[in-house]
């Protein structure tokens, strides 16, 4: 799954079910998939053992920063440049891990 985090129980299940867990680095995003079509459900805790609490998202830091990196980088300003690509750093956790977050 590539996210640490202070759970051992779920640490070691993500490693054996890796379709049940959705995680996306780039906003520290946990979920459980919900079906077939691509749902799935943010956890805030260990659904194993169900006392650890899992790392906040960071998707509006995210957002803040992208604003501030650039407007054509950010989908509601009116410079915003689709075909742009989005920075490497910005589509994986080295942005948040870099600042600390």
């Amino acid at each position: 799954m590539g996210l640490k985090n202070e759970c051992t129980v779920l640490n070691r299940r993500t490693k054996k079910v890796k379709r049940l867990f959705v995680y996306r680095p780039d906003i520290r995003y946990i979920g459980i998939a919900i079906g077939t079509e691509g749902a799935n459900m943010p956890i805030t805790y260990c659904p194993f053992c169900g006392k650890n609490q899992l790392p906040d998202l960071c998707n509006e830091y995210w957002e803040t920063i992208i604003e501030e990196c650039g407007a054509e980088y950010y989908p509601t300003h009116e410079n915003y440049a689709p075909n742009r690509p989005l920075p490497m750093e910005f589509q994986t956790s080295e942005w948040w891990k870099k600042r600390g977050l």
